[in-house]
Order: C-alpha cells, then sequence, then structure tokens
C-alpha cells in the first residue's frame, strides 16, 4: 500500500504541474553545462552516427574508449565492464536520465538495448556539469532515440558460429510520436575450443572440439509514445520485453548430454513527464515498474555441485523527481529518487522439509531492499574560460529478508551516507582545456552478496558499502592532432570478496582494500583520407588485506596495460577501410593472483560501403586466428566473419 500511496502522490504532483500555464518552446531550453563541453578522456559524448552500422552491440562500441574493458562469458551472457580498474557493478548505468540497476546481483546488461534505437551515448568517468557521478568506477548514460518523423531503421547481422542478428526500429505519428523496435537474435556459438577433459575420452588431454550447449535465443521487444501536446510539456510512456535464454556449456569435458541454462524474462513500464516552467526552469517526473522471472535448470550437473532447478522472481518500482535551474552563470539541480525492489527464489528439486538443515542445504530466500536518494549538482562559469563543479547526495538504505521455510527475518536499520564529487575545467587557449576532478562514492552490497543462496555460496547479511575516492587530472590539446592526456587515482576501502572455509563454503567479505593508479593517452590525427587513433592505458594495483593470500596482489579480471590503434582509410565519399589492433597484457584471473591470464593480441579489418541511407560493412575480427582465454578465462572465439547491413528509409 505505501508504493500505491508514493505511487498516487507523485502523480498528483505532476498533474499539478501539468495544470500551470505553458511559458516557452521546449527548443528553447538550455539548462546544460556547454561551455567546456569537449570531449576527453573522462568524458565522451558519441552521437549515432558514430556507432550504427559500425558495431553490433554496445559492449562492441564502448570497448573502443580508453580504459574500458569488456569481458565477454560468450555470445549471448551479460558483458562486465571495467572503467579504470573498477568492477562491473561499480558503474553506474542511466537510461533516458533515469539510474538502471539490479540490486539482486548488481550492474545492468547494456546489450539489452539494441544500438539503432540510441540516440547518444555519454561516458563519464569524472564529474560532468550535466551528470553527477555517484558511482566508483563512472557513467555510461543512454539515451534512445526521439524522431520526429516517419522512419524505418533495418539492422541486418550475420556472422559465423550460425550468429543472426535483426533489429528494426519504426517511428510513426499519432497524436504525437509513438516509435516500434523489435529485436531477435539466435547463435549455435559453437566455435572451437580447447577441452581439458573430452567426455567419453578423457585419457586424451586438451582436445579441440567444437562447444557444445552455447546456444542462444533472444528476442526484444519496444514500444514508446511520445506527447506532442504543446512545446512546453512532453509525456512519454514506454513498455518493453525481453526474453532471452543461453544454454551453459560444459569447458571441461563438454558432456554432449549437457542441458544447462538460463532463461530470463522481464517485462519494464516507465511513465515521464517533462515540463518548462519558464526559459530557466525545468520539470522532470518519473515513475518505473520493472517485473523479472528468471529459471536455471542444470539437472545433469555439468555446471553445479548438485543438480539444480531454481525459479527466480525480483521486481523494481522507482520513483524519481527533477528540478533544474538556469540563473545568469549559474546552474543547479536537485533530484529526488526512490526505489524498492524485491527478490525471491525457489530451489525446486530441493524437498521444502530439508531446506534451510544445515550449512549445505539450500534456502528459499525472499529479500528487499529499499533506497532513497536526494542529490544535488551546481556548475558555476567564472567566466569564459573557468567553470566550477559541485555534486552531493545523501543515501538512504534499508534491507530485509525472511528465510521462507523457517521464517528467520533479518531486518538492518538504516543505512546512512553522503557522496560527493568537486570539478574544475579550465579553458587555456584555443580549445585547450585541463580538468581536475576529485569525488567520493560507495557501493551498496546486493542482495545476493548479503542473502543469498546459490550452491557453495551463501550471504553475509554483516557486508558494509564499499567505498571509494577518486582522483583525476586531464589534459586535452587541440590542433592538428587531437592529445587527451589522463592520470588517475583510486583508493576502495571494504572491497567485497568471496571467501571460501575449508569445506569450501563461501561467502562475501569485507576483506581487502586496495589502490589503483594509472595514466591514460589518446591521440586522434586526421590526414584528408585517413584517420589515427591510438590508445594507452597502464595500471598499477595494490591490495592490502588482513588475509595473507589476499595481501600485496594485484586487482583480478582486468588488464593492467592496454594499447589500441586504429586506421580508418575512406577511399572515397563511399568506402571505408579500418585496422584495429589491440594489445593486452597484465591480467589475473583470481583475487590471490595464483591464476595469471593469458595475454591478447588481437587485429580486426572492416570494410563498409556507405550510400546515403544504406550501409554494408563486412569483418574479419582475430584476423590472425590467436588463441587466447578471455577475462572469464575461457578461450575466446577463432577467427569469424561477420556482415553488418542497415538501411534507413
Amino acid at each position: 500500500m505505501r508504493h500505491l500511496f508514493l505511487i498516487t502522490l507523485f502523480i498528483t504532483f505532476c498533474t499539478q504541474v501539468v495544470a500551470k500555464e505553458s511559458v516557452t518552446h521546449l527548443e528553447q531550453v538550455s539548462i546544460q553545462g556547454k561551455a567546456l563541453d569537449l570531449n576527453s578522456n573522462s568524458y565522451g559524448f558519441f552521437k549515432r552516427e558514430d556507432f550504427i552500422g559500425q558495431f553490433s552491440t554496445l559492449s562492441e562500441f564502448l570497448k573502443q574508449s580508453t580504459s574500458v574493458q569488456v569481458r565477454y562469458n560468450g555470445v549471448g551472457n551479460s558483458p562486465k565492464l571495467s572503467i579504470r580498474g573498477s568492477k562491473h557493478d561499480q558503474i553506474q548505468f542511466m537510461i533516458d536520465g533515469q539510474i538502471i540497476e539490479n540490486a539482486q546481483y548488481g550492474g545492468f546488461n547494456i546489450d539489452q538495448i539494441p544500438l539503432n534505437q540510441i540516440e547518444s551515448i555519454e561516458l563519464v568517468k569524472g564529474i560532468h556539469s550535466n551528470i553527477a557521478q555517484q558511482a566508483i568506477g563512472g557513467v555510461i548514460k543512454i539515451t534512445r532515440t526521439t524522431i520526429q518523423k516517419n522512419t524505418h531503421d533495418i539492422a541486418v547481422n550475420i556472422g559465423e558460429f550460425n550468429n543472426r542478428q535483426i533489429s528494426s526500429s519504426h517511428a510513426y505519428p499519432f497524436l504525437g510520436q509513438v516509435l516500434l523496435g523489435l529485436d531477435l537474435e539466435k547463435s549455435k556459438n559453437d566455435y572451437n575450443t580447447n577441452i581439458t577433459s573430452p567426455k567419453g575420452d578423457s585419457n586424451n588431454k586438451d582436445q579441440i572440439q567444437p562447444l557444445n550447449n552455447n546456444d542462444l535465443q533472444k528476442y526484444y521487444g519496444h514500444i514508446r509514445w511520445i506527447s506532442d501536446i504543446d512545446f512546453s510539456n512532453k509525456i512519454t510512456i514506454s513498455h518493453e520485453t525481453n526474453h532471452k535464454k543461453k544454454g551453459i556449456p560444459d569447458y571441461f569435458s563438454n558432456n554432449s548430454d549437457n542441458a544447462a541454462l538460463y532463461e530470463q524474462k522481464s517485462d519494464k513500464t516507465r511513465l515521464s513527464y517533462d515540463y518548462i516552467y519558464s526559459p530557466h526552469t525545468q520539470i522532470k517526473s518519473n515513475v518505473f515498474y520493472e517485473k523479472n522471472e528468471d529459471y536455471y535448470s542444470d539437472i545433469s550437473k555439468a555446471s553445479s555441485l548438485d543438480s539444480e532447478e531454481t525459479i527466480y522472481k525480483y521486481r523494481k518500482i522507482q520513483l524519481s523527481q527533477s528540478l533544474y535551474r538556469e540563473i545568469n552563470n549559474l546552474e543547479w539541480g536537485v533530484n529526488f529518487n526512490y526505489e524498492f525492489q524485491d527478490y525471491e527464489d525457489n530451489h525446486l528439486l530441493v524437498d521444502n522439509s530439508t531446506k534451510c538443515t544445515s550449512t549445505f542445504s539450500k534456502c528459499d530466500i525472499n529479500s528487499e531492499r529499499i533506497v532513497s536518494r536526494y542529490t544535488f549538482n551546481t556548475t558555476y562559469k567564472l567566466n569564459d574560460t573557468i567553470e566550477l563543479l559541485g555534486n552531493i547526495s545523501n543515501n538512504r538504505s534499508t534491507y530485509n529478508s525472511t528465510q521462507i521455510q523457517t521464517s528467520i527475518i533479518s531486518k538492518e536499520s538504516d543505512r546512512n551516507y553522503t557522496q560527493w564529487g568537486l570539478a574544475i575545467n579550465t579553458l587555456i587557449n584555443k580549445g585547450n582545456v585541463f580538468r581536475l576532478n576529485i569525488n567520493q562514492a560507495y557501493r551498496l552490497p546486493t542482495l545476493f552478496e548479503l542473502y543469498g543462496d546459490l550452491g557453495a555460496i551463501k550471504g553475509s547479511p554483516a557486508l558494509k558499502p564499499e567505498k571509494a575516492i577518486n582522483f583525476s587530472a586531464d589534459y586535452s590539446f587541440i590542433s592538428d592532432v587531437k592529445l587527451d592526456f589522463s592520470l588517475f587515482y583510486r583508493v576502495v576501502t571494504d572491497s567485497i570478496i568471496a571467501n571460501y572455509n575449508s569445506q569450501g563454503i563461501g561467502s562475501y567479505d569485507n576483506a581487502q582494500s586496495s589502490e589503483l593508479m594509472g595514466a591514460e593517452i589518446e591521440l586522434k590525427y586526421e590526414f584528408s583520407d585517413l584517420n589515427i587513433i591510438a590508445n594507452f592505458t597502464t595500471q598499477d594495483s595494490n591490495t592490502t588485506s588482513t588475509t595473507s593470500s589476499l595481501d600485496n596482489v594485484n586487482l583480478p579480471g582486468v588488464y593492467h596495460n592496454s594499447l589500441s590503434i586504429e586506421f580508418l582509410l575512406m577511399l572515397n565519399l563511399n568506402h571505408q577501410i579500418t585496422i584495429q589492433s589491440f594489445i593486452d597484457t597484465g591480467l589475473y584471473l583470481d583475487t590471490t593472483n595464483t591464476l595469471k591470464g593469458s595475454d591478447r593480441n588481437l587485429s580486426n579489418l572492416k570494410y563498409r560501403y556507405l550510400k546515403e541511407n544504406y550501409s554494408l560493412q563486412i569483418s574479419i575480427n582475430n584476423l590472425f586466428d590467436q588463441t587466447y582465454s578471455d577475462q572469464s578465462n575461457h578461450q575466446a572465439p577463432n577467427r569469424n566473419l561477420t556482415l553488418l547491413t542497415t538501411l534507413s528509409f
């Protein structure tokens, strides 16, 4: 009832705002920092033409950016991102200005959204005049297209290993604008990999075989209506549905009987209202509801210790209210965000009478998290060359958990903490900009880390949030050559990791703190028909812990040194050839650094044909067929050929 009351109150407020007299036109409002918003290592703004027809997924595009690393665990699985050495769940994801996060596991699967439904992408590693970073690693902000005319976009992606994907978006006028989107993907994903102990032939170790049970089936649908009431009011109503079914391969023995799978179904509905109260004041309101049901099955015990069949259900209710104001050289914004998420699991193969009876037995858990957040951010332009940025956020969270069979309740008092950020941007001369950033950020423990119960992993209700201080200094030099140089430093305390006891049972603990420092360089040079882009990142990390095996080691899961070079040759207005090379070294796969990952040296070759509203791109990925293990310690796909074509009309 309390959630229904809040929603009613929220909509009532929106209705009162709508009743006010329209003052100005939507296009005239200007409440975003703009004087010094040049792309740099700490901030990148990418328009639709930067990625449409050139990449098949959002993660594929983002990994081109300096110090952004993408961890793939097979086609169709959610990619894990790292920004300047962060973990995936230390990144804040935003869609159309709204924070998106899964409270159960953290993070967000950015490849859910087809690229042809995206208008722009913003990548924030520091503090930006329009986006207050409230995350340890950074912010990825996605703005979906709001096309104002009849248009149709179709993209088809065909690749080896029976990969097939078709994505389309359509816009029609109807009391404003209706946008429809559909994305279908299917893949056998049976690339060759090194099987340690082949099924039926365990005496013959390390055979190269096509990978079994790695299939993917996925569809995504989206409908959105944008009103056309008048120029100062805009109502947006959207609904999206996502269904994915993914096989879980057995990398060790490649058992042909393995039928382990993970199936996900989700529905999301969003109502937003934008109102221009005056030329310098804008109000934004959002209501969001999400419902998910996941199904995990591993009857043959290919990926777990026991036969598994589990249903996971979780939902999310989110309300947000924002006010933006611009007065002379001062811009400020206030945002309130309320979020409720709950989660329930049901282990179907375990008899209720045996659940929660021992350390090893499984429990059905019903848990929830409530977060309320108040944020204030401001930008002050001292003059045409200097601007100051700041933000502060107060967060309050409450957790509850119940063991369904035993009715044991775990309820926590409010967790209250404050985040902040400060930055200065200075225009030196002719577009050369110096930036200095500092911010403090937290990451709340997920419901799974607190109360999880899956296999040998158990929750730890006493976990504290991860806390970080970030520093960065950036210099952008622009002449015939564009050069971005950055230094960054991060201190993280109370890092959450899994610890295992002598019985092989793992639980999460604030067992580690870490320091990370690094440097980034991005160089861009444009000839008349040749563009060159070179990126280099080096990171050095060190951890401290009371556990000796976790002390004085490097952070796992990230390459500590990365170099990429891209050559884009324009043969004429219709033909492009792109050569890319990536070199990554210094990867550790576990928290104790016992396992060292293999270095990666990849080259890709692309040819793209453009003509008016049509493009065709042929790509050869992993050109020299290099064999290496990725950041999940699984062998990456072999050389493969893909064909991507897009059409707009």
